[in-house]
């Protein structure tokens, strides 16, 4: 079966955004955890950029991506902002990458589809250096903004249910 590459953003001395003791990291680790594990079950062969909470580099995530031959890659984060009032899911794709766009878009529609969220921010082109140097189709979603308490605690009571999305999304992608 097809070869998928989890990356849990961040990691390690990297905790990505936090809210109060509660850190980006460790989401995207438990959400990348569940996502293989699912992913497993239907007969995928999984990679990992990690298992455990390390740092590893942008380069390297990408790096091992491609030497693993994944056909898909996505990478989990959650979003931040300065303004408290920022919700939403959002996923991006690299902006010269129709596959991207298109694995992106099934991403994007699986979790609004569970109405995990209200507000849906839509998918984006973005030059973020995983989706750029990974070779396979790639996309990046953002789960929530953990600075807005109501999302925080919606990707906290959902990381299951954010698995099970993208293991759909990726089952119709490569169907």
């Amino acid at each position: 079966m097809s070869k998928v590459f989890i990356d849990s953003g961040h990691g390690g001395s990297d905790p990505g955004a936090c809210s109060g003791n509660v850190k980006e990291k460790d989401i995207n680790l438990d959400v990348g955890l569940m996502l293989g594990e699912m992913l497993t079950k239907e007969g995928f062969t999984v990679g990992y950029s990690r298992t455990t909470d390390t740092y590893v580099s942008l380069a390297e995530r990408a790096n091992k991506s491609n030497r693993f031959g994944a056909k898909v890659f996505i990478s989990i984060h959650c979003n931040a902002h300065s303004n408290k009032q920022a919700q939403g899911v959002e996923t991006f794709y690299y902006r010269t990458s129709s596959k991207g766009k298109v694995l992106a878009d099934k991403v994007q529609r699986n979790i609004i589809s569970k109405e995990i969220y209200t507000k849906n921010r839509g998918i984006k082109p973005a030059g973020f250096y995983v989706l750029k140097k990974t070779r396979a189709v790639a996309a990046l979603v953002e789960l929530g903004f953990i600075t807005n308490h109501k999302d925080l605690d919606i990707v906290l009571k959902n990381k299951k249910e954010f698995a099970k999305s993208i293991t759909q999304a990726i089952k119709e992608y490569l169907k």
